[in-house]
């Protein structure tokens, strides 16, 4: 994202005596060190979100977040799902169930899958359920989730769209080396981060199907004894 791009939040912000919800857009004004940026919003005020707290208005990612917190409203649910303490721990040594971020785009992207496989479902169900999905395994909970709306087959992102980063390999929330624990000789400008997903897999189904035609052939034409010229010749006449 460049200077002068508009942006659209995907996090609360508070900066300056003001709060700045998810949805609301602005334009960028200035970018620093550290993935940080100076956004001028539409209300007027100043923010100062990092790259994994916006994105570009209309995009595939701010509609799958925009269409989460539709239903939320809609249904008057939270955008936490508290957590729950374990009641059967007498030490208190278990910390129970965690709470779940709905306005995340993992969550949305838990809570699009599910609806789109059971539109006729209860729309609350669907929120149950990308709850649990991010409670029991976290963003990888999706991989699971889109295998398991598969029959239980394992999924090839390489044909099938990825739910979380859409298609493009990256991971879609833009973490920093420090936050995914990168080595420090792969801390620069520019190093990419892999989805954790689909583990990056870009989804090119047309190319990939190419290959696969082409590596099949392959198989065949080793598979089949050489034919002699005349039957060859015939054979090519028949197809």
């Amino acid at each position: 994202m460049l200077v002068g791009a508009r942006i659209e939040l995907t996090a609360r912000i508070d900066a300056l005596g003001s709060t700045a919800h998810p949805g609301e857009q602005g334009v960028i004004q200035e970018i620093h060190a550290g993935g940080h940026y100076t956004v001028r919003m539409d209300n007027g005020h100043t923010q100062f979100p990092r790259r994994n707290e916006m994105t570009s208005p209309g995009s595939r990612d701010a509609q799958l977040l925009g269409r989460a917190r539709a239903a939320l409203a809609q249904l008057g649910e939270g955008p936490t799902a508290p957590g729950r303490p374990d009641g059967s721990d007498l030490n208190g040594w278990s910390t129970g169930t965690p709470e779940i971020d709905r306005t995340t785009l993992a969550w949305a992207a838990a809570f699009t899958l599910l609806t789109d496989h059971q539109p006729d479902a209860r729309p609350l169900a669907h929120v149950a359920g990308a709850d649990a999905v991010l409670r029991e395994e976290g963003v990888r909970g999706i991989a699971t989730l889109q295998s398991n709306l598969a029959g239980g087959a394992p999924v090839d992102h390489r044909f099938t769209r990825c739910a979380y980063c859409g298609g493009h390999g990256e991971d879609p929330t833009f973490p920093t080396c420090e936050e995914r624990g990168c080595l420090p000789k792969y801390e620069f400008v520019g190093h990419d981060h892999g989805c954790p997903v689909c583990g990056g897999e870009m989804w090119e189904p047309d190319w990939y199907g190419e290959q696969q035609i082409r590596y099949c052939d392959g198989l065949l034409a080793d598979a089949l004894p050489p034919a002699p010229p005349g039957r060859l010749v015939r054979l090519l006449r028949r197809a």
